[in-house]
């Protein structure tokens, strides 16, 4: 059976709980970190299990605990200190009490879609966009050089003009009900590589949106720029390019 309901509400409480530490802490580093860096983490992980078949609650509870311990990153380095551990458990603790309490028939908290690609599914997807769009991972992406694309089929905006539109941007791209890939970074570096009913706030990461089937490509660029390729430029310049006026 699939519980996508129970990983949806369990990466709610995540969210939320490392939303709350970091609101608290402030991007301080040091072990206070970890109330929002292990949350986060695991939100990120609980993606994997997302649209996944299982024989029964019992082996879904199993595959929940077993992405404990969170694979902290960025790595520490070193062996836990005893402060460390401190924090690390205590949101473990936490995260394991509010699972006890779940039912599989709970209700879903309506979050926007979110799966973590398996590698080979990943790998695919990073080498259609190679091949599309010339768009590698770990690589800043400049359309005019990098792939020859009709000047129509481009479109920049500054990543100031889009504060606060994310969610307009989103439904021109008919998300949620539709999904997008997105590969990039997130605040911690991790391994990103999913698919998506949601834009993510922009944080200063180099981060790709692309449709599933290839056609357009939104970048993220930590220097403060959005570009835009393929089919969705003519709805985006008519919707946003006042913004750059």
């Amino acid at each position: 059976m699939i519980y996508n309901n129970v990983t949806d509400t369990l990466r709610k409480w995540c969210l939320e709980y490392g939303s709350k530490a970091l609101s608290m802490y402030d991007f301080q580093g040091g072990p206070s970190s970890l109330l929002y860096r292990v949350p986060y983490d695991l939100a990120f992980w609980l993606g994997t299990l997302t649209d996944r078949d299982f024989t029964d609650f019992t082996s879904y509870c199993q595959a929940v605990r077993d992405l404990l311990p969170v694979p902290v990153t960025p790595p520490l380095g070193h062996e836990p200190t005893m402060i460390e551990q401190y924090y690390i458990q205590k949101t473990e603790g936490a995260f394991l009490e509010e699972f006890s309490h779940l039912a599989p028939d709970c209700p879903s908290p309506g979050i926007p879609y979110f799966r973590v690609l398996p590698e080979a599914e990943a790998f695919f997807v990073k080498g259609k966009l190679a091949e599309f769009w010339d768009c590698r991972e770990n690589q800043y992406w400049y359309p005019l050089s990098a792939v020859t694309v009709p000047s129509d089929q481009l479109f920049y905006l500054p990543a100031s003009s889009l504060e606060g539109r994310l969610v307009e941007l989103g439904a021109l791209l008919h998300l949620p009900e539709k999904h997008a890939f997105c590969l990039g970074e997130s605040w911690f570096t991790l391994p990103n590589c999913v698919e998506t009913g949601d834009l993510s706030d922009y944080a200063g990461s180099e981060c790709f949106y692309a449709a599933k089937d290839f056609r357009w490509l939104i970048y993220f660029s930590h220097e403060e720029t959005v570009s835009f390729a393929g089919s969705i430029v003519p709805m985006i310049k008519e919707r946003f390019e006042e913004a750059t006026k």
